[in-house]
Formats: structure tokens, sequence, C-alpha cells
């Protein structure tokens, strides 16, 4: 196969699976035997319309995404020479440049989907944004993107000029690097341009949940809330940060709204996270798929590239992330499986396990029965009716 082709080979598997996703997606019917001994009818045929559109509008964002990269690429050579032209001939500015004008299109290009979300999210009573703040969030989005970007590039061309034939180990061992420090500062530098963290309040709850940690294996220095209501009706929960800043956040609507049983149990998944080694193995897995999208760049483009391979390293870069969702997603389920099995041992709690599943259903809307194909694609997590299953003890169920 000659080299081109590997990238129109790509295209055509990454469009064929979007409509695919798509077309399977708004189709799938919502209750099943299972689903209805769970939930209501009137639920599931609510949550079922609002993820139709969700399902939609991803297909949609990456299907734009691509045809946007593909037709710079087509371009890519006028494009490169205009930029660089306009950077006095400097190739290195050139590509910080031309990095910033791809990053700005696609914005563009991003931005009807995104609005679109934002509607069905508050339509849905789900976002409580106004539009000021959604807008302020994009933007700060966009700028923090680039802030990280521009340089991966300056850095990415520097390794080229200078190790033509091992740049891309060097890359990848950079990114690794990369990844261990941006997990240490992102609680500390990313998530307070977002959103505001104060320490849980309730003190009994914090002592249960060092207790509980304890009995992990594990130190919590940090149970933070976060302010999610100002953005959003969801409730939820996360793990974050290595070494001493690592932490454990709850929205705000999880403490204010669900029961003491319930907001334990959720805790202690993300200590399952931590006794698991997640953090680590992610940063691990997420080097080693970048050493091998790097060694895909350099076939296709070969060990020298240049200011005008850029659009096409960012298409190769996206089609990879798209194509290897079905894969890193089996690896996210399989950590969430993990974590859900120390949650249910630490907590000791079934009945108010499958409690929080369902009340998290049905605050969040969830796609409780989703078809095969959508759950392989985009979850993340083992769909509802699977983990309730597993807290029954009846095995995976309906879902996988």
């Amino acid at each position: 196969m000659e080299r081109p082709s590997i990238v129109t080979a790509g295209l055509l598997a990454a469009t064929a699976v979007l409509v695919v996703f798509w077309f399977v997606s708004s189709r799938f019917p919502a209750a099943d035997t299972d689903a209805l001994r769970h939930f209501s009818t009137e639920f599931l045929t609510r949550a079922q319309a609002y993820n139709r559109v969700r399902y939609g509008i991803f297909a949609g964002r990456n299907l734009a995404h691509l045809g946007v990269l593909a037709l710079l690429v087509a371009g890519a050579p006028w494009l490169a020479g205009r930029v660089v032209a306009l950077m006095g001939g400097r190739p290195t500015l050139g590509a910080l440049a031309l990095g910033l004008v791809i990053g700005s299109i696609l914005l563009l290009a991003d931005l009807p989907f995104g609005l679109w979300r934002y509607q069905v999210d508050t339509l849905a009573g789900l976002s409580t944004m106004p539009l000021g703040l959604w807008l302020s969030d994009t933007l700060k989005g966009f700028l923090l993107a680039q802030a990280i970007s521009l340089p991966a590039i300056a850095v990415f061309f520097f390794l080229v000029h200078r190790f033509s034939s091992s740049w891309h180990l060097l890359a990848g061992a950079g990114l690794g690097v990369f990844l261990v420090i941006s997990a240490a500062l992102a609680p500390l530098v990313i998530d307070p341009l977002f959103h505001r963290f104060w320490p849980l309040e309730d003190k009994a709850m914090y002592q249960e949940i060092r207790h509980m940690a304890q009995d992990a294996g594990i130190e919590v220095r940090d149970v933070l809330v976060m302010d999610a209501s100002r953005r959003t009706t969801r409730a939820n929960a996360y793990f974050t940060g290595v070494g001493r800043t690592r932490r454990i956040v709850l929205y705000d609507t999880l403490t204010n709204q669900f029961p003491r049983g319930e907001t334990l149990m959720v805790v202690a998944h993300e200590i399952g996270h931590w006794k698991a080694g997640h953090i680590t193995k992610g940063i691990t897995l997420g080097t080693l798929g970048f050493l091998a999208l790097l060694g895909v760049i350099r076939v296709t483009i070969g060990t020298r590239p240049t200011v005008t391979h850029l659009p096409l390293v960012f298409l190769i870069w996206s089609l990879a992330a798209l194509l290897s969702m079905p894969v890193n997603n089996a690896i996210s389920r399989g950590f969430e499986r993990e974590a859900d099995g120390i949650a249910l041992e630490l907590g000791q709690d079934p009945s108010a396990w499958i409690s929080l599943e369902k009340r998290l259903a049905a605050k969040n809307l969830a796609d409780v029965n989703p078809h095969p194909l959508v759950k392989v694609v985009v979850f993340t997590h083992p769909p509802i009716l699977e983990r309730i299953a597993t807290a029954e003890g009846a095995g995976p169920g309906r879902a996988e």
C-alpha cells in the first residue's frame, strides 16, 4: 500500500465507522426487560431521545473535523507557503503560525456543534450555564490547547531537524515526561481556570473516607468539592493528581443531593482507581500509544517532515484518536470495572451501589441500554445495567 493510501484508507474507515455509528445509535430501542426492571418507560424514552441527538452531534462533529483537515491537507502547499512567507521565510515561526491557523479553523468548524450540544443540554435541563459562561469556557479551552500544542510543534520540528533518525523516540519519551508533569500540575494550574474548589465540610464523612482509604492501603490528602452546579445538574466525582497533588473531587451536585451512603460509594470507587494504579497505567499506555502514532507518522511522511506536512500530521493524529477509541475505551472500561469491584469490597453495601447507579442514570440522562457498537466506540465506563448487575452478583448482564 502506498503511503498516501494509508491516510485515504484511514479516512474511509473513520467515515464508515461514524456513519454506521450514527445509523445504529438513532434506531436502537431503549427499553427491554432488564431496563424496565430498574427504570420507568418515561425515563427510558426521554434518555433515548436525548442520547440520540448527542450521538448525532458526536458523529457530525468528527466528520466535520476530518473533512476540514482533509481540505487543509489538499491545500497544504499553498497555505504553508503563504504562512511561512508572512513569517519572513522562517520555518519554525511558520510552523507555529500554521499550527495556530489550523487550530483556529478547527475551532470555527467545531463551534456550531458545540453550540448545538449546549442548546440540547440546556433544553434537557442538564446545563445551568449562561451562554456567556459557555463561550468563556470555550475560549479558555482553545487558548489552553494552543498553549500546549504550539510549544509541542516547536519541539517536534526541533527534534526532526536535529535527530533525523530518532526524533520519534525522543518525542515519545518527551510526551511521557509531559504526561507525568501535567498529571501532577493539572489540579493546581488547569482545574482552577474553570472551577472553584473547597475542602469537604462534612468532617464525619471526611473521617469515614480516610478510614476507607486506609483499609485500601492508601493515604488520602485532600477530599474537595467542586462548584459543578454553576455549569451542570449532572452529578459525578473524579480522582486526579499524582504524589502530593493527588485528590478526590466531588461535584457539589453529588454532595448536596445524594444520600451519604451513595456518596461514600462514589468515593470508594475513586479510591479503587488509586489502589489499582490507574493513573500510572494510563500514563504508560498513553506514552506507548503515542510512540506507535509517531511510528505511523514517520512511515507515512518520512524521516524529515516539513512545515507543509503539518496539516497531514494533524489529520493522522485525529484519525488515530478516532480509530483507536474502541481500544482506549475498552481499557478504560476495564479500569472502571476494577474500581467498581474494589468499591463494592470497601463499601460493603451493594444496595447503596445499585441505588447510586439508578440515581446517577436519572440525574445524567444516561443511556443505560446502548447498542453494542455505541458501547464499543464511546463508552469509557460500563453501561449502567452492567454495573447494577455486577452489584447484584448477576454477571455482566444485558448491557454487555
